[in-house]
């Protein structure tokens, strides 16, 4: 898994959460008014940063959820390997 360290995609995403107004402001903008594309970029920027924010925090959970549950095999994991290839030899 590729861990992005920009929020590119989630700001994307947050342009399109609602395309109507997406639109419509983008419509306002080639006629000369910035304020509706301005807030949409504004919301979208808010929405990367929440999103990005829980994204990390849920990996980061995960990872010691999974270093916790997997805490004690790779000692066992490593003991099993050295003494498999003992017998072998």
């Amino acid at each position: 898994m590729l861990l992005r360290t920009n929020l590119n995609n989630t700001f994307k995403l947050g342009l399109l959460r609602n395309t109507n107004s997406y639109f419509e402001a983008l419509g306002a903008y080639r006629a000369g008014g910035a304020a509706k594309i301005i807030r949409e970029f504004a919301s979208a920027s808010h929405y990367a940063a929440a999103t990005g924010k829980k994204l990390v925090d849920d990996l980061s959970a995960e990872q010691a959820s999974a270093r916790q549950r997997l805490g004690n095999l790779r000692s066992q994991a490593g003991h099993y390997f050295h003494t498999s290839q003992r017998s072998r030899w």
